[in-house]
């Protein structure tokens, strides 16, 4: 303190006199400055002691996430293998899934080329079918006026006409009957015959009463094997369009070598 005042007496001319008053307040003053100094300096220490913990735990985390790292480096090289793998199974099923694609597209375009051809068969048949129906309703109507009598004649005749022959074949096929064998004409062979088995189908008492009102959607379909592709010929150049009974108009006195069916057994054919 006196080299201060010597200083000071020295640089300005003037004398520093110390007096207890003034030594208490250089004391608090010198107090102040400490404490403030102190406070600074313990809280750059706090900052310091957490910034140093930050740290500490930081390493820590890296030190554990660069284990872990280690521990999953062989699955991470398989996990790029599989990915690589699947990238491969992917780029096969791709190009397979656009084979299959590409021929779904032409078995649709067939598809849909069978559908309108069949749609075109199903507005031909409605057709057909409005057109026979009325046909049909005409040979059920001359069905009912035939009698017992009737196919006794039918059932006498010993060389029926061809259009009777053709009629007892297409019965026969409906109700599924066999044909018998016969010889052909050329004597080489076998043919089929339904007269026989017509005759006897006749001889049943219950003949007439067999579905005498026939129903097209109940009738059962006759195996297409049974059908044949040549039939016997019609004798009718210009047969009606389906099956129809109708009375035949009245026999002419003219004598015919074989004997004639009742006017109700004429039938039309196709």
């Amino acid at each position: 303190m006196s080299e201060l005042s010597l200083e000071y007496q020295a640089e300005l001319k003037r004398y520093n006199y110390v007096t207890p008053t003034s030594y208490l307040e250089l004391i608090g003053a010198f107090r102040s400055l400490l404490s403030k100094q102190r406070g600074m300096v313990t809280e750059a220490k706090s900052r310091y002691d957490v910034g140093l913990q930050k740290l500490t735990e930081t390493s820590e985390q890296v030190a554990g996430m660069q284990a872990e790292l280690v521990e999953l480096q062989p699955k991470l090289v398989v996990a790029g293998k599989e990915a690589d793998e699947l990238m491969l199974t992917i780029e096969v099923d791709t190009k397979a899934a656009n084979v299959t694609r590409a021929n779904v597209t032409i078995e649709e375009a067939a598809a849909t080329k069978k559908a309108d051809e069949a749609q075109a068969i199903k507005v031909d048949c409605e057709a057909g079918l409005a057109e026979a129906l009325p046909a049909l309703e005409a040979s059920v109507k001359a069905l009912k006026t035939l009698k017992r009598d009737d196919i006794t004649e039918v059932k006498s005749m010993k060389s029926p006409p061809a259009g009777v022959k053709l009629t007892m074949e297409a019965v026969c096929i409906m109700f599924e009957i066999k044909p018998a064998k016969v010889a052909a004409p050329d004597g080489r062979s076998k043919v089929d015959d339904f007269w026989d088995p017509a005759k006897k189908m006749m001889g049943d008492s219950k003949f007439l009463q067999v579905n005498p009102t026939p129903n097209p959607s109940n009738t059962p379909h006759p195996n297409p094997s049974s059908c044949r592709l040549n039939p016997s010929p019609n004798p009718n150049p210009n047969p009606s369009p389906t099956l129809a009974l109708s009375p035949s108009p009245s026999p002419s006195p003219t004598p015919s070598p074989s004997p004639s069916p009742n006017p109700a057994v004429a039938l039309r054919l196709r």
